[in-house]
């Protein structure tokens, strides 16, 4: 919306538990969110309603003000996680304010998330956030590729 208030929440719930290993967003080139926060949520054992969900903040990103491209590149930020999530919570914390952006919005060109479901790693990992370093790959051609897919558009 235009003149939107901040903070703006946006939750994406997933098919399935998933061990989520990276988070990837790509930013607008002038709707540019200061900061974003992530959130992983997971069911209580025994729930089945997503609103029973405990949430964990794992950190959040910071976004470039991009003045230095003339507001002409998008900001691609990504993250190496290793923790079980059925729901992510993005929380956008204003915007970065420009003559590009007159109501003073954010636009997410592609949230993107890479991992696997629970039901196929065969039993529950131990929970572990945000690594500051990629984990390190078991076998040759294991783990998600440089070049996954980013697969969600969505403004706010």
């Amino acid at each position: 919306p235009r003149f939107a208030k901040y903070p703006q929440e946006v939750t994406l719930q997933l098919e399935k538990p998933a061990m989520l290993q990276q988070i990837q967003i790509l930013s607008h080139e002038h709707k540019i969110a200061k900061k974003v926060e992530l959130h992983v949520g997971n069911l209580p054992q025994g729930a089945v309603d997503p609103a029973q969900c405990d949430f964990v903040r794992l950190g959040h990103l910071s976004f470039d003000a991009n003045e230095s491209s003339g507001h002409q590149v998008r900001e691609l930020k990504s993250v190496h996680v290793n923790t079980p999530v059925f729901l992510l919570r993005l929380v956008i914390h204003r915007c970065h304010t420009n003559k590009l952006n007159i109501y003073n919005q954010v636009g997410l060109i592609a949230v993107n998330l890479i991992g696997e479901p629970l039901e196929n790693l065969g039993g529950a990992p131990p929970i572990q956030y945000v690594q500051r370093a990629p984990p390190p790959l078991a076998r040759q051609g294991s783990g998600p590729s440089a070049a996954a897919d980013i697969a969600l558009d969505m403004n706010v």
